[in-house]
């Protein structure tokens, strides 16, 4: 129970800071895998070109669908954490039960696609023809081993809902190292290519999920007896995971795809100005790694709390959360907003490339900000068991203002890369706008996953009680 304990009691600002720095390391050591694979197969690659093409496609549609997968597993943090707090063990051990064989199935039928439908993706995806048989390649094989993929993140999920975020972290370092070293021994010498990195990423998650596994079951917090009997899906559970997680996989498979749906709107700008949203949108993608960090942490600590019968504490999770999400993420973005060449100029030489990408940064970089203070108020509505008003908030700004945004002003006279780049923080401040009347509204007090019907005004007033009452205890 101390990690409960940890994150229901003492102090708010510390807690958040330690729950934190772990998931700010997975999120980093994830955007890793990425920039290992890119970079060994253009070192070592015989056509690194289309080996570039291949991989660089492929793992975006592999992200994609690992998306569903991640909502799952942040449905079931949220779940856990939820029932952690409010002291439910055997409701816990039923959800990691339900777990198993939900996410089994999901991660199935994503292998199964991905792999009968190679084909038809890559066609859809108007691959290159030099590429087109690497990018195959690539989705066939991750296809295969996506099943690890879905173990691994449905553990991690398990972890983070127990209040460790430590674990999870540790893992993620434990298969980069495998990825990086496979990477340069199956892609070098043995000239695998392409196919040399789709299984060394792979086999990197194979081991973080037999490792997670084996941590699992070493718990001493609500161990979860490894029987046939206790795999199963329960009703409430089944449907509570589904209605947290759906949503926000949902969500973030939707926004991903609104990103290929903008990049294909500027590629009738022109090469440079094509090239130059790629390259910025890597760079706004690290520094935002701070936001996402702290959307998890919040949701965690936010469905503990709620869990627990602590709104008030819920809610100062949320505020000292995004004071410091947003406090990192402004700082970031002032340095992308006054040395864009010399960040840009990491990725890539090309001037004509660099010239747009400074443009775009003038206007874009400021949702490096705003982002922290959406993804902060979409993690507690999340953990407060309401990931489908984050889901209809976030596709109402993502699709009507981002992307028909775009789109418009692509098509105007004049345009530059300055106009295309405000799009993003006009989505943002919309999000924010409708986040902050929902948050003012108390609504996400209630109808929550263990919601007992009791008045909002009581359930405030319920932590005070407690701990005049006792002497600290969960």
């Amino acid at each position: 129970m101390n990690n409960e304990r940890r994150l229901t009691e003492g102090n708010i600002f510390s807690s958040l800071v330690r729950f934190a720095l772990p998931f700010l390391g997975a999120a980093f050591l994830q955007q890793l895998y990425g920039f290992v694979d890119t970079l060994v197969v253009g070192q070592f690659a015989e056509d690194s070109a289309a080996g570039l093409s291949a991989i660089t496609t492929g793992a975006q549609l592999i992200y994609m669908v690992t998306t569903l997968v991640l909502g799952l597993g942040t449905g079931g943090t949220v779940l856990i954490g939820q029932y952690l707090g409010a002291g439910k063990k055997d409701e816990i051990r039923h959800t990691m039960g339900t777990m198993f064989p939900l996410f089994g199935i999901v991660g199935l039928v994503i292998s199964v696609l991905l792999i009968c439908l190679a084909g038809p993706i890559v066609s859809i995806m108007q691959v290159p023809e030099a590429a087109v048989a690497d990018t195959k390649t690539y989705l066939i094989i991750c296809g295969a081993g996506f099943l690890f993929v879905t173990g691994y993140n449905m553990i991690s999920g398990m972890l983070r809902g127990l209040g460790d975020s430590r674990t999870p972290m540790i893992l993620v370092a434990i298969a980069c190292v495998i990825n990086i070293v496979l990477d340069i021994i199956l892609v070098g010498p043995v000239q695998m290519g392409v196919a040399g990195a789709a299984v060394a990423t792979i086999t990197a998650q194979a081991v973080s999920f037999i490792m997670s596994l084996f941590m699992l079951r070493r718990r001493k917090d609500y161990p979860l007896e490894f029987h046939l009997k206790n795999f199963k899906m329960r009703g409430e559970q089944n449907r509570l995971l589904l209605k947290l997680g759906a949503p926000i996989g949902l969500q973030d498979f939707l926004i991903a795809m609104s990103f290929s749906m903008i990049a294909a709107f500027v590629n009738r700008l022109g090469l440079s100005q094509s090239a130059c949203v790629g390259v910025s949108n890597k760079v706004t993608g690290i520094f935002m790694l701070v936001a996402t960090a702290f959307l998890s942490t919040i949701a965690a600590m936010a469905a503990i709390n709620m869990g627990n019968n602590q709104p008030k504490r819920a809610l100062q999770v949320l505020k000292y959360g995004m004071i410091l999400s947003f406090a990192a993420s402004a700082v970031l973005a002032i340095i992308f907003e006054v040395f864009p060449g010399q960040i840009l100029g990491i990725f890539t030489s090309d001037p004509d490339v660099i010239e747009q990408g400074i443009l775009y940064t003038r206007s874009n970089a400021i949702d490096i900000a705003l982002v922290s203070a959406v993804f902060a108020m979409n993690g507690f509505f999340s953990g407060c068991g309401h990931s489908a008003f984050s889901l209809t908030n976030s596709m109402i700004a993502t699709f009507c203002v981002r992307v028909a945004g775009t789109l418009v002003i692509s098509l105007l006279p004049g345009t530059t890369m300055f106009h295309v780049g405000l799009a993003a923080p006009a989505a943002s401040v919309v999000q924010i706008i409708i986040q902050s009347i929902y948050l003012a509204s108390g609504r996400w007090r209630k109808g929550g996953v263990l919601d007992s019907g009791e008045d909002p005004e009581a359930l405030e007033a319920a932590p005070e009680e407690n701990e005049s009452d006792t002497s600290g205890g969960s």
